[in-house]
């Protein structure tokens, strides 16, 4: 119950908020540019995505946390795609992957110590 509540339960919130943003009509105008976001929404998502496949000593949680994130970047530019008022992009999906990437490059480099 521990491992639910302290990984999947982040996970699972920062999914469900992503998806929940890409069903609305109109973006929340924020004046800057959506492809801002996506490597930054991404990446919390890829952090949070490793947390959990460390918590379970996963063998090839980078690969695996990279497959995931471009599966559920695509998914959500699918679900775009049939949102009135929204538009999919495959270089949304590109963008997504940059985030994961970054997750990468930060638990190499700084941040060791937030994902054991």
């Amino acid at each position: 119950m521990k491992k639910i509540i302290l990984y999947w339960l982040p996970f699972t919130l920062c999914l469900s908020v992503i998806y929940f943003l890409s069903t609305l009509s109109k973006p929340i105008s924020t004046g800057i540019n959506t492809g801002f976001f996506h490597p930054i929404e991404f990446f919390v998502l890829a952090f949070l995505l490793l947390r959990i496949f460390h918590a379970y000593k996963l063998k090839y949680a980078f690969v695996l946390t990279i497959a995931i994130i471009v599966l559920l970047g695509g998914i959500d530019e699918i679900i775009q795609s049939y949102t009135i008022g929204r538009t999919s992009c495959l270089s949304d999906v590109f963008l997504d992957f940059l985030g994961a990437c970054f997750v990468m490059v930060f638990r190499f480099k700084k941040l060791k110590w937030l994902i054991r």
